[in-house]
């Protein structure tokens, strides 16, 4: 009887000290750990140190031990929190988000990597890998787990070797502080890949982000001297792209085919601009985006069809003396191309464009060597032609100009209004 008592007693004691005291806290509440690292965790009721055996929600990536000492053994998160009878526990959060090494202990601790608990995706793994040369495929191999997410830094490396982290889907983020070089298909079809730094890149090769569908922005030192063919291809998200304003670099074909986002570019120190550069594919299910081009230059050399099926707002090129054969092919300028400067028209310049306003302001003749007739669907009598004065003794009655009938021909002097 008195045995009853004395658990009745008990439990009542137990029971006030609860509702007195109902919550167990664990002190500190969050720990940032490296693997490898310790350190020591308390539960508190009050101001008094609980004596409890101590639990973690995953083991494998946080242990912990009697004494409450934790130890952060992979990428990861975890709980730990002692076991006392209480209405309420706050655990304490142990976060492992960072690794450095060699190419070998990066991928291996890759492979033992945890997603988060809450979400898988909410928090990115930051992991640097040091050394340079070639790294192993084990490497490229880890950086394709769909479960996780990873901000990768390459600390010493100078070259991005051909293919190396193609089709990485945990990449989310990249820093490549020291690389001059990337080779060919290097980041390929990493389809989570945001953003990437690139404050020492001299070369770009071909595909190098093809089809990288979550970049948005990409912002290129001005020592880049080329971006490779189908450098940017596909990459339906990319919104900026921030070329060098100084030197000079050539875009070659297709660097930045099917990128229906892009907005506005400003191509000042363009040495060449490739075929399809900027096109987008005919009869595509892709969105035709509108935005700005300027900024072309004197010396620029033109390639096919650069911006063929895109539309734009506006297209300026103060600088530009030569109008290519065939560059804007399948243009559509909503408002108006402007060639100040521009002392050449060359073959088919404008097939299949529309252009309501076109401006052709260079103060003395301009050549064309190709009849605007010959312009497939491109529709002089749909278009306002500006032209400076001094052309006006080639200007016949009815709006012709080089044979040609245009909706209005507007002669002015020096800048065009």
């Amino acid at each position: 009887m008195k045995k009853y008592i004395f658990l009745i007693l008990s439990f009542f004691l137990l029971f006030g000290c609860i509702q007195e005291d109902p919550v167990c806290n664990v002190v500190p509440e969050k720990l940032t750990l490296e693997i490898g690292e310790t350190a020591v965790v308390k539960g508190m009721m009050g101001k008094d140190v609980v004596e409890a055996e101590w639990r973690s929600t995953d083991a494998e990536t946080v242990s912990v031990d009697s004494s409450g000492k934790v130890t952060a053994k992979r990428l990861g998160t975890a709980d730990v929190f002692p076991r006392v009878f209480v209405f309420q526990i706050t655990p304490c959060t142990v976060s492992v988000p960072a690794f450095s090494g060699t190419a070998e202990e990066t991928a291996e601790v890759l492979k033992a990597a945890a997603p988060s608990p809450s979400s898988p995706y909410e928090e990115p793994y930051t992991v640097t890998v040091t050394g340079t040369g070639i790294f192993p495929k084990s490497l490229g191999e880890a950086l394709k787990n769909p479960r996780i997410r990873v901000k990768l830094v390459l600390a010493d490396s100078q070259i991005v070797r051909t293919g190396q982290f193609a089709e990485a889907v945990s990449l989310v983020e990249v820093s490549l502080p020291k690389v001059t070089e990337i080779e060919e298909g290097a980041f390929k079809g990493c389809s989570n890949l945001k953003s990437v730094s690139l404050p020492a890149v001299d070369l770009l090769g071909g595909s190098v982000f093809e089809n990288c569908r979550s970049l948005t922005s990409v912002s290129l030192p001005a020592l880049t001297r080329e971006i490779g063919n189908a450098a940017f291809r596909g990459c339906t998200a990319l919104k900026e792209v921030i070329l060098p304003e100084k030197g000079t670099f050539k875009l070659i074909a297709d660097a930045f085919r099917n990128c229906t986002a892009l907005e506005r570019i400003n191509l000042e120190s363009a040495a060449f601009i490739g075929n399809d550069c900027f096109a987008l594919d005919e009869g595509s299910d892709l969105p035709l985006e509108t935005g700005t081009l300027s900024g072309l230059n004197s010396s620029l050399d033109l390639s096919y069809n650069i911006f063929s099926n895109r539309v734009l707002n506006r297209l300026s090129c103060p600088n530009l003396t030569a109008v290519g054969d065939s560059a804007f092919v399948s243009l559509t300028v909503l408002e108006e191309a402007s060639f100040p400067s521009a002392t050449t028209v060359n073959a088919n310049a404008f097939t299949d464009a529309v252009i309501p306003v076109l401006k052709l302001t260079y103060p003395g003749k301009i050549t064309v060597t190709g009849s605007f007739a010959a312009a497939g669907s491109f529709q002089p009598a749909d278009t306002v032609l500006y032209l400076d004065e001094s052309n006006s003794s080639e200007i016949s009655d009815g709006n012709t100009w080089q044979s040609v009938s245009w909706k209005e021909i507007r002669t002015v002097s020096g800048e065009t209004p």
